[in-house]
């Protein structure tokens, strides 16, 4: 599955070397790569950079100056970066000297690259081990817990040295061996390390500006930090460390991310002595920082905070089912100067841009760095039912979108981060939190104990307003490859909430909360695809959904003796965090439980009647699945074999693309539609005997963004995204 190349790079280039790949305009590329670049041909020795990517969205690898030598011989590795089965094709690649950084004319008053060791840092160690602490790393690489690759940080000139602390391996003794660790709870680990004093004094600003490279995966936190990486600081010197910042947000703290970030801390301006500390408190899995730089920020700039705002309850929702929207977003002053009459306002725009809401709330003065969190707008919004426009083939959608805006006295140094935005949109019977499945992926073996089964369940929630008598609820589950799962079976049921029995905070939806009312089972394939569901009462009759009231539809698997290891597909393109902490204030502000929203629900264990938990793998993880009242447009065809082939290219593509078909068999009829992201037909194709042949298509009349090519026979069906340019 790998390739290599090598290239000689002579004299080493003031900014480093740029390596590039290409494709996705030849209908024989690629679909993703992977990418690590080395200093010799084997792939086991560390690398001077390396990302593995599995959507395409990452194609560049950057290697500092720091990390090169003169007339040195770069190797670079290049691999499919989805399933090699799934994946093969084509790619273009290229060589090129880096850019020179541009200079942000900001004041910088320390900056720490760790290329030679720890800079004058220091280290310690909270728990009983005082081996529990952060490690210089000259490469750029931390042991890890599962004995494998080590994690890499993908920072430029991480190759040339970083500190981090591997929380993973010292779960395992420091021997990488798996087999060593016990079954949860695990052990926490603590440790530190901590600048030396900065002189920060020359300066008329507030507030002061870190950034830094940073490296993070965590699982479970500790008392002191959220899931494990946090910032303290000093302006003793070091002698008290009041004030702290959590490192991980609200981000999917399970999945691994390389980034360089910037955080503002306020009232420190003016101080001699101050010292930074990073520490990482959890069991698993590791951080790392590089590149640490305290500087001035700008004089007058505030933003709403990008991981932090309330969206709606659902992406999509049914017209007769219209929710109302509580309104939250975090807001801060990174500017180093206080800011005046401070105000963020809301406003929502229906499909034609229309304001159908507005509302403000009003901060006052900001002092510079200063953090403002969790402050709910005074009123919620409705929008108006209205039906959206049937087409022959497929549902329509209203489209609404809501804008927070933040504005001061001062204008803003950057105007960049002062408005953020979402869409939602009301469809004629179906529920959707998502856009697509991108990932796949399942809890981790030590939620179950040894040799127990590996029982659990992922669900979406859903509001009803108004309720009614349906003939059925269906659901649309996307599934991802995975034959180690066929002949299994999946239960999907519906269940009915008793929000009596909830109490906001924990938000945990015990056994006696929930009622089953509708029921169905899916034998898995092990093959990828959509899989229509329907769901009927259990009580055999019509589909009752009642007023005002909350329901789950939970995919789970149960088997007394079985440990198979299945995934299921989600989405992680909107983040609900905020959206359900708005929800849990309004319901304690108004005393009424039924304000409270949810997006996943899930749980990890084998007990008769578990409680179902209200976070799942994070407040970004949307289940891929889609529920429609009385089915929606359910199709029994069942997925088109794997033996069929089908691609489309270009990809991306401009103007036109084209349908490549090649089947095993001559197919009498086959119908081709073309679909938007919500599934509405936007163009419609009828052939007859069909077996090897290729159809272009005109796409040039399509807004730009994201299409699905659908091909239906009475073999089966087929889906393909494509991006329209």
């Amino acid at each position: 599955d790998d390739i290599w190349f090598s290239i000689d790079i002579g004299a080493v280039p003031e900014n480093g070397i740029v390596i590039s790949t290409d494709f996705g305009d030849k209908g024989s590329d690629i679909l993703a790569v992977g990418m690590a670049a080395y200093s010799s041909c084997d792939a086991d020795a560390p690398t001077l950079s390396c990302f593995s990517n599995g959507d395409g969205t990452v194609r560049t690898l950057e290697v500092s100056p720091k990390c090169l030598s003169a007339d040195q011989t770069v190797y670079i590795r290049i691999w499919s970066g989805v399933s090699r089965n799934a994946n093969s094709g084509t790619f273009r690649v290229k060589a090129y000297p880096g850019s020179a950084p541009e200079d942000d004319g900001l004041q910088t008053f320390a900056f720490f690259d760790f290329n030679d060791g720890y800079q004058g840092w220091t280290t310690g160690s909270m728990t009983d081990d005082p081996g529990d602490t952060v490690i210089w790393f000259p490469n750029g690489r931390l042991p890890d817990a599962f004995g494998g690759t080590p994690a890499f940080a993908n920072f430029s000139s991480a190759c040339s040295g970083m500190v981090g602390f591997p929380s993973g391996w010292y779960q395992t003794g420091r021997t990488g061996d798996p087999s060593t660790i016990g079954p949860p709870p695990y052990t926490q680990h603590w440790g530190w390390i901590q600048s030396p004093p900065i002189d920060v004094s020359d300066t008329e600003c507030e507030a002061i500006a870190i950034s830094f490279d940073d490296i993070f995966r965590g699982l479970n936190g500790g008392d002191s930090s959220n899931m494990g990486a946090f910032l303290q600081w000093s302006t003793d010197g070091g002698a008290t460390f009041p004030n702290r910042l959590d490192l991980t947000d609200t981000r999917d703290i399970h999945a691994p991310y390389n980034e360089n970030r910037t955080v503002i801390l306020s009232d420190v301006g003016g101080t001699s002595e101050l010292v930074i500390r990073l520490n990482f408190e959890g069991d698993f899995y590791y951080a790392a920082w590089d590149n640490v730089r305290i500087f001035e920020p700008l004089p007058h700039d505030t933003k709403v905070q990008e991981n932090f705002y309330a969206i709606a309850p659902s992406l999509y929702t049914p017209y007769f089912e219209v929710d109302r929207l509580a309104f939250l977003a975090d807001i801060r002053n990174v500017g180093c100067l206080e800011q005046t009459n401070v105000n963020l306002n809301m406003t929502v725009l229906d499909e034609e841009n229309s304001v159908v809401y507005s509302g403000d709330n009003d901060y006052g003065t900001v002092s510079g760095g200063a953090l403002i969190e969790n402050i709910l707008f005074a009123d919620t919004y409705t929008p108006e039912p209205r039906k959206p426009v049937q087409q022959d083939i497929g549902h329509d959608t209203i489209v609404y979108t809501g804008v927070y805006t933040i504005s001061a006295d001062s204008t803003d140094s950057n105007m960049s981060d002062n408005q953020i935005g979402f869409n939602f949109a009301y469809t004629e019977n179906f529920w959707k939190s998502h856009l697509g499945a991108n990932l796949a992926t399942g809890p981790a073996d030590g939620n179950w104990a040894m040799n127990e089964p590996h029982t659990w369940g992922y669900g979406t929630h859903i509001f009803v307003p108004n309720g009614g008598t349906f003939d059925y609820m269906a659901v649309d589950l996307e599934l991802a490859e995975d034959p180690s799962v066929a002949g299994l079976f999946y239960e999907i049921n519906l269940y009915e909430i008793d929000m009596e029995q909830i109490t906001v905070g924990p938000d945990a939806i015990p056994a006696a909360a929930r009622t089953l009312i509708a029921s169905s089972e899916l034998e898995l394939s092990g093959a990828a695809g959509v899989f229509l569901v329907r769901l009927d009462a259990t009580d055999g009759g019509q589909l009752v959904l009642k007023d005002n009231t909350h329901y789950v539809v939970m995919v789970e698997y149960f088997d007394d003796d079985d440990q198979t290891d299945w995934n299921l597909t989600f989405s992680n393109q909107f983040d609900y965090a905020a959206m359900n902490l708005a929800s849990n204030a309004l319901a304690e502000e108004t005393g009424d439980i039924n304000e409270k929203r949810y997006n996943g629900v899930a749980y990890f264990s084998n007990d008769e009647d578990p409680t179902f938990g209200p976070v799942g793998f994070g407040f970004d993880f949307s289940l891929a699945i889609t529920v429609f009242l009385n089915g929606g447009i359910v199709s029994t065809t069942p997925p088109l074999p794997t033996e069929n082939q089908l691609s489309v290219y270009p990809n991306p593509a401009l103007d036109q693309i084209n349908l490549d078909i090649q089947l095993k068999e001559l197919e009498e009829t086959a119908i081709v539609h073309i679909l938007d992201i919500t599934g509405k037909v936007i163009k419609s194709f009828n052939y007859s005997n069909v077996q090897v042949q290729v159809e272009t298509y005109d796409i040039s009349d399509l807004a730009a963004g994201t299409y699905v090519l659908q091909y239906i026979s009475e073999t089966g069906t087929r889906s393909i995204k494509f991006i329209k340019q």
